[in-house]
């Protein structure tokens, strides 16, 4: 109705909002003002001022407004979540308890990314390099699942992305160049962008191609050797992008898992005639059945199929399982491209 007030204005998306003790503010993280972060904000419930309360490197989200406390969880380049105490008049942030985190020059700081599409606006993303070694680094496009979900420039809120975040920064120690693309359909770019592909896959498949042309620009890249991975609705464009840019990407990963699209796979065996390149398929038993068709079919071709089934129905469900998928994944690059 007329009577509905904006109480969080500016342009960016909005969520995980509490309000304060008296009912007279609400607190919530946004990307306003760094579309690659969320912070935390305040706004008068009357919707008559807003102001940001953090800001900085760190990624904030999930406000907890306990009596005249407010709390929230943080994460950063170097660091994994915590409970964090904000004090909103000094802009400062206090992990509630102890904790030393690993120092930040173990990591590469990932580079914000602006890709240039093949056509509509420039896609956000982070590059994972390190740049003091020597030698070409092997390429690679992660692709992440949702569609609406966004990968960020330090540890996720997310367990799942958390770890691939890690692993991003693993695999570029090993001397990979791993780019994390938000491609259309990604949350955190506006309502636009998130809806703009309506799951039309072929949109989506020009922005990862766009993402590794942007890699093979790279000076520091062996551009014959790019590779792509992603889990769950990501996982299926992998699968997509080797049926039909073999001739761009020379291996891929399909981690299998439910994310909740409603996907289902896009790849059927009759659809393969342009696919020469090697891959890895990551599932639970259940999952993988739906492979047996394709991977016949890729096998007559003489296309290398690994498979490596887990025995959970969710492959990425622990953090022990994901370690043993993100040793797979690794040995399967370092093998058909090394």
């Amino acid at each position: 109705g007329s009577d509905l007030k904006d109480v969080a204005p500016g342009e960016g998306e909005t969520d995980n909002y509490t309000l304060d003790a008296y009912a007279q503010n609400i607190y919530y993280s946004s990307n306003k003002e760094d579309v690659e972060r969320r912070h935390i904000w305040k706004s008068a419930v009357t919707g008559e001022s807003t102001s940001q309360i953090t800001k900085g490197a760190g990624i904030e989200t999930d406000p907890i407004a306990v009596g005249a406390n407010l709390y929230c969880f943080r994460t950063s380049l170097s660091s994994t979540s915590l409970l964090t105490r904000v004090d909103e008049f000094r802009k400062t942030n206090t992990p509630v308890n102890s904790f030393k985190p690993l120092p930040a020059n173990y990591f590469v700081k990932p580079e914000a990314v602006a890709v240039p599409p093949s056509e509509g606006t420039s896609l956000g993303g982070q590059l994972f390099i390190d740049r003091l070694l020597n030698g070409k680094r092997i390429p690679l496009v992660f692709i992440h699942g949702g569609p609406q979900q966004q990968m960020m420039p330090g540890f996720h809120s997310n367990d799942t992305y958390s770890d691939v975040y890690a692993f991003n920064q693993y695999l570029a120690s090993l001397g990979y160049a791993v780019i994390a693309i938000n491609y259309r359909g990604s949350s955190g770019y506006g309502k636009d962008f998130r809806s703009s592909t309506k799951f039309d896959s072929k949109k989506e498949l020009l922005d990862i191609v766009a993402a590794a042309k942007f890699l093979q620009l790279l000076p520091e890249v062996d551009k014959t050797k790019v590779g792509v991975f992603g889990l769950g609705y990501g996982g299926n464009l992998a699968e997509q992008m080797l049926a039909n840019y073999s001739d761009l990407f020379k291996g891929g990963v399909n981690i299998q898992i439910n994310d909740g699209s409603g996907s289902e796979d896009r790849v059927r065996a009759a659809d393969i005639g342009k696919w020469s390149s090697p891959v890895l398929f990551i599932g639970s038993q259940d999952q993988l059945a739906s492979k047996i068709e394709l991977t016949t079919k890729l096998k007559n071709k003489n296309v290398s199929v690994d498979i490596f089934q887990l025995p959970s129905e969710t492959p990425l469900n622990s953090r022990e399982s994901r370690v043993i998928v993100f040793k797979n994944i690794q040995d399967f690059f370092d093998k058909k491209l090394k």
